[in-house]
Order: C-alpha cells, then sequence, then structure tokens
C-alpha cells in the first residue's frame, strides 16, 4: 500500500501527463533540477537553419548513408498521394515529433491537403472522448510493476544507460530512485520523449499534433489509428516484455551526452529533404556507436518490430475504411513509410496506388 501512495504522490509533484506520442511525452510542469543531462539545454537544442553540417556528417560518410538507404524501397519523400481502386483520392504524409519552428513550417502543398481533408488521422487521437480515457491516459496502470515484485533496478543494463535513464526520472521530477517501481512498459514510455522538447512542452505542439489542431480549427474530425493507450498496453503484455526491455535501451541512448544543435540542425535538415531512408542509416549506425553493433541489431529489431512494423499493419487495417471514402489525410512519423513492411508498400499491397508528390527543397 504504502508503494502505492509513493507512486500517487509522484505522479501529483511532477504534474505529469503520461501521452504516448512517438517521440515525444507531454509534460506540463518542469521541476528545477538543473543538474540533470545540462547536455540537453535550451540552447543546445536551438537550431536556427537546418543544414547538413560537414563536421556532424563529413561528405563521404553522407554519400555512403546514400549507397546503403538504396535498400530501402520507398526511402525518398515525405508525401504521397492515395487512391483507392475506385478512385477516392487521400494523402499520408510522414511526421517529425517536434514542436521546433522548422519542423511546424509545413509547406504549401501540405497545408492545402489537410485543409481540403475531409478527416484527419492522426497514430492517436490525443483528445480524450471522456473522463475514464482521460484518466487512463493521465495514469495508466500499466506503467507500474506489481506491487507484489520486488524492484526492479535494471542491473542487467549497460551502466552509462541506467545512469542517463536516472538522470531523465530525475530531471522529469519522478526521483532516480522509482526506476526500480516501474514497468518495462511505463519506462519504455517515458524515455521515447525528447528532452528537447521539454522547454515548448504544454505550450507549442509538436508536428502532429499541430496538423491536429489545424483540423480542429477548420472543424475537421481527427481520428486515431490506434487507441491512445495502445502502447503501454501492448508492451505491458508478457510477450512483449522483451520488446519493452530492448524498447527502454535504444531510447535511453538517445539520452546519450551531446555538444550543441550542429547534429539536430543535420537531421532536421535531412527530414526536410525527405531524406528518410538516409535518416534510417544514420539512426542504426548512431544506436551501434552506443550499444555496439551485435546488441544494437538485436535491440533495434525487437524494438522496430513492434514500433514501426507491428503497428503499420494496424495502421492500415484502421486507415482502410478510410480510405475507401477518400478525403482522409493520414499523420504518421516518417520512419513509418519506407521499406517492406512500411506503410507505402503495405498500402500498396492492401490495393491502394500510392505516388509521392516530390515537395520543394526535397532530393529527388
Amino acid at each position: 500500500m504504502r508503494r502505492h501512495l509513493d507512486r500517487s504522490a509522484r505522479f501529483a509533484r511532477a504534474g505529469l501527463f503520461v501521452l504516448w506520442a512517438l517521440a515525444a511525452l507531454s509534460l506540463c510542469v518542469l521541476p528545477s533540477v538543473s543538474r540533470a543531462q545540462p547536455w540537453f539545454s535550451a540552447e543546445a537544442c536551438r537550431v536556427d537553419a537546418a543544414e547538413v553540417d560537414p563536421r556532424v556528417l563529413p561528405p563521404k560518410e553522407e554519400a555512403a548513408l546514400r549507397v546503403a538507404a538504396r535498400d530501402i524501397v520507398n526511402g525518398t519523400g515525405r508525401f504521397w498521394r492515395i487512391t483507392s481502386p475506385d478512385g477516392a483520392v487521400s494523402h499520408l504524409w510522414g511526421s517529425l515529433h517536434s514542436s521546433d519552428r522548422l519542423i511546424l513550417d509545413l509547406p504549401a502543398e501540405v497545408r492545402g491537403a489537410i485543409a481540403g481533408a475531409r478527416v484527419v488521422a492522426l497514430e492517436y487521437n490525443p483528445v480524450a472522448a471522456d473522463r475514464a480515457a482521460l484518466e487512463q491516459q493521465q495514469y495508466p496502470p500499466q506503467m507500474w510493476r506489481s506491487e507484489w515484485l520486488p524492484p526492479d533496478m535494471r542491473t542487467d543494463f549497460p551502466a552509462d544507460i541506467r545512469s542517463w535513464i536516472e538522470m531523465r526520472l530525475e530531471y522529469m521530477g519522478w526521483g532516480a530512485d522509482i526506476l526500480g517501481e516501474l514497468s518495462d512498459a511505463g519506462l519504455a514510455q517515458i524515455v521515447l520523449s525528447d528532452p528537447c522538447e521539454d522547454f515548448a512542452s504544454g505550450v507549442i505542439p509538436f508536428q502532429d499534433n499541430y496538423i491536429g489542431t489545424l483540423a480542429h480549427i477548420a472543424g475537421i474530425p481527427i481520428v486515431g489509428l490506434e487507441p491512445a493507450d495502445a502502447f503501454v498496453s501492448d508492451l505491458a503484455s508478457p510477450e512483449n516484455q522483451e520488446r519493452a526491455r530492448a524498447m527502454v535501451q535504444v531510447f535511453a541512448a538517445y539520452l546519450a551526452p551531446w555538444d550543441g544543435p550542429s547534429g539536430r540542425a543535420t537531421w532536421f535538415a535531412l527530414y526536410r529533404q525527405g531524406r528518410i531512408a538516409e535518416m534510417m542509416v544514420w539512426d542504426n549506425a548512431y544506436l551501434a556507436s552506443i550499444l555496439g553493433e551485435d546488441q544494437a541489431e538485436r535491440l533495434a529489431r525487437l524494438t522496430y518490430g513492434y514500433l514501426l512494423d507491428t503497428r503499420n499493419h494496424r495502421f492500415v487495417e484502421t486507415a482502410r475504411p478510410l480510405l475507401d471514402e477518400g478525403g482522409l489525410f493520414i499523420v504518421a512519423g516518417s520512419f513509418h513509410l519506407p521499406g517492406d513492411a512500411g506503410l507505402v508498400a503495405l498500402l500498396r499491397q492492401a490495393g491502394y496506388d500510392v505516388v509521392r508528390i516530390s515537395l520543394p527543397g526535397e532530393a529527388p
């Protein structure tokens, strides 16, 4: 019972709304703990221009990315037109889960498609349908280990990974000692949040929710491609225990110390140029540098086998009746689009004609 009371108190003290958003967790109140992960400062997170920095991505490495990315089908482009067998037209947009102004600056063609949509589909609908749904989103019970189980301090994790997680928990107001109380599903949901989003959280929406906001203002209905609690519910199931634990380590790797905004600016540049497969290859190389090549490959396969592949099939099944009517604008993280199990390929397999719409400034 004491553990249960402590958990409730921590929720209240941190002021957290635990909502699934692929790489963004909403924080309503940030405690002032300056010692935790100071490398994620407002200055280090600020990007003035989305440009590839050769100090971060030298020309030879950039060329190698291009070559490796050729093996990933549908790897270039963020914006796609979907036509049903009966001729109904919809659109697919690959987002980046960021509230940075350079990411919220949507191309005119995309804004036009949103304005003309009949329905907008996000990965999940962030607007709760009722009080019960709101409580489930804010305080999902799957976040916690059973009170009858001993604390799990993740001693099997590499020491630096565990340290970065503890620092993140401290910075978010949970306290490092709560690590042992959280389930793998709950911990995965927490470390998915981007520390650079802390500064604008609760004030400026990240791109997906910004599109949802535009739809809301225009009176366009918003639907979720999966339930809002699907992520934590799925990963809390016994068959996904290994996946959840792998996901914690993969996303904790992004909490590593960094030197400034150059890498973030390069990442934004690749995204704005529609070079999604290259981003995926670069991401794999980064994980290998932190986790080791073999471990990174194993953990990433477990993580993305669920995060992308499993959820992509769910997204398509949810979208199909709406696509058949036409006028649907789908928003999904850009990594959901490429690959043999990506949304573009799965939609084609389902009988839809999917054609890339090239945007100004994108790679050919």
